[in-house]
């Protein structure tokens, strides 16, 4: 951000979410609190953009809501090396918990 910190191309937004889910995942006390990044942006570039601000605090804040969620493992969703016959297809899904894969008729 220090370099482009107010560029909205498409790898710096990509950066910035990244950057929210290191934070999420180290729990960070410090660095959850966007008074704290807000306070270090304003170090390196003291003239940044307030409605700029107001935006990445925005999306700071629905992606750390949204990285809160636990994150279930294994999920591995893989391709089946199975032909499927003509009129038919893979359901795949989640249920209780538990992935499940069913050969459908269209």
């Amino acid at each position: 951000m220090s370099q482009f910190s107010e560029s909205s191309h498409a790898h710096d937004a990509r950066r910035f979410h990244e950057l929210v889910l290191i934070i999420c995942r180290r729990k960070t006390k410090k660095w959850k609190d966007f008074d704290y990044l807000k306070k270090r942006i304003l170090e390196k570039k003291p003239k940044f953009n307030q409605s700029r601000l107001d935006t990445l605090q925005v999306i700071f804040e629905n992606l750390c809501s949204f990285y809160q969620v636990t994150r279930r493992k294994n999920l591995n969703y893989e391709l089946t090396n199975e032909i499927v016959p003509d009129g038919h297809y893979y359901e795949k899904g989640l249920r209780n918990g538990e992935l499940y894969q069913k050969l459908k008729k269209y």
